[in-house]
């Protein structure tokens, strides 16, 4: 019988059923260590190692969160790009206030400003899933 994901309570079922099945494997252990090294590297940043080049392709290209799948999509210029790392470090900064409605703005705000600057012709395809991934890395709680 299907479940109806739509459902938010039927959805945090099944999500805390399979966090319940896959919480002891190996790789999922392995994957929880790297995911939370990764991104305390991230949060405990400051923004002259956060802009840098070198940190700015750790955060576009890295496949710790999650795979992005076959699809590549050229970053090189959004990773050479200091208006999209100030932007970036914006967005991280501002999700330090700990208030959790004003984060959810930022983030909404955080989304549109990047798409407006990953965007062509800066990049030929826009980067969606991998901003998405990075919004991710930035929303961690400390």
């Amino acid at each position: 019988m299907a479940v109806d994901l739509k459902d938010n309570a039927n959805l945090k079922a099944a999500c805390e059923a399979v966090l319940a099945h896959n919480r002891e494997l190996p790789w999922y252990q392995s994957w929880l260590k790297k995911l939370s090294e990764f991104l305390r590297k991230v949060q405990d940043a400051d923004q002259e190692e956060f802009c840098s080049t070198a940190f700015q392709e750790l955060l576009w290209e890295s496949e710790v969160i999650t795979k992005t799948g076959m699809g590549t999509v050229n970053v090189s210029e959004v990773i050479a790009d200091p208006g999209v790392a100030e932007c970036l470090w914006s967005i991280r900064a501002s999700l330090k206030t700990g208030d959790i409605h004003l984060q959810d703005q930022v983030l909404k705000e955080g989304w549109r400003e990047l798409n407006q600057l990953v965007a062509p012709p800066l990049v030929r395809r826009n980067p969606r899933l991998k901003s998405i991934v990075f919004l991710q890395r930035c929303a961690q709680p400390n």
